[in-house]
């Protein structure tokens, strides 16, 4: 199956699953993700206090808990600003900020300052969007490219590791077969989260 092929399917299969069972998921999975940034936290290992995450849309799992939970921690929260020509750049959120419509229609970005990927050097994660996660860490994004150019740029020039996770609903990781098609240029994240925790792929390890 090629990747166009397999988007369509799993997009399918999250329309599939339901608004309720969606949100059931979503907030179990901001359970997990502050969870293991409260345990960051508390091993010292959080000395930027600064995450870089999403404004979700769509069926995507809704990670606003999540992003509320870190800004009611003094976690300082910043989101993608994509552009049409696939470049991006980054925003402060608080659930206050008065939102816009991005260049691309249906996406939501904060009013207010831009910055450029040199942000991302003092994050201790990136929440990074998926529509299925295999144990190898391989992802199946949107089709854009934008976190693909991202990773690999900070891989490119960081001297230290920044953890990425992608939050998937349970039947979007794979933790054995995967039938994700891939690419070269495809980055790969160091784990998904689902309802069930946090899996840890070969590409990463846990933090």
């Amino acid at each position: 199956m090629d990747k166009k092929a397999f988007r369509t399917l799993m997009r399918q299969r999250r329309v599939a699953l339901g608004n309720a069972e969606r949100l059931r998921q979503s907030h179990l999975i901001c359970e997990q993700l502050l969870g293991w940034y409260d345990a960051q936290r508390d091993a010292g290992l959080t000395p930027f206090s600064r995450v870089a995450s999403v404004i979700s849309y769509g069926t995507e799992p809704d990670t606003t808990e999540f992003v509320t939970g870190l800004h009611e921690r003094g976690i300082q929260v910043i989101v993608p600003v994509p552009y049409t020509d696939h470049t991006m750049r980054w925003a402060a959120w608080t659930p206050d900020v008065e939102l816009e419509e991005t260049e691309l229609k249906g996406l939501s970005q904060p009013v207010g300052k831009r910055f450029d990927h040199d942000i991302l050097t003092e994050v201790e994660a990136i929440q990074v969007p998926a529509l299925a996660v295999d144990s190898h860490g391989h992802r199946m994004g949107q089709g854009g490219g934008f976190y693909d150019r991202v990773l690999y740029h900070l891989a490119q020039t960081l001297d230290r590791p920044v953890v990425t996770l992608s939050p998937v609903f349970s039947h979007e990781y794979y933790p054995d077969f995967s039938p994700i098609p891939t690419d070269d240029h495809d980055q790969p994240v160091n784990g998904a989260v689902t309802t069930a925790g946090i899996h840890w792929t070969v590409s990463g390890h846990e933090k």
